[in-house]
């Protein structure tokens, strides 16, 4: 092995990205690729199908199938939060 190889920690996380990087390669060439291929080639079916489960979800929700609250009730009027600031900080940057 040369002086110019890294080693230990630099070797490990070059290993790593390496990996990571051939992975994802890998993905992109295996899956994500074709999938791409096949929605724009039958992109008025992607179309549809997209819109059709919005449509569909839509329904659960407002059909009350599923439960959702946009903006909940809270159980209290206020909020109490314990905030830690060092020792010596001004008193007109504690009166916020």
């Amino acid at each position: 092995a040369s002086k110019s190889e890294p080693r230990g920690l630099s070797a490990a996380w070059r290993r790593f990205q390496k990996r990571f990087a051939d992975g994802l390669d890998r993905f992109i060439e295996k899956v994500y690729r074709p999938v791409i291929a096949f929605a724009i080639e039958w992109r008025y079916l992607t179309l549809a199908f997209g819109m059709a489960t919005l449509l569909a979800t839509a329904g659960l929700v407002f059909g009350n199938k599923i439960r959702f609250t946009f903006f909940p009730n809270v159980e209290a009027d206020y909020v109490a939060a314990m905030l830690t600031m060092p020792q010596g900080t001004p008193p007109d940057v504690t009166a916020a």
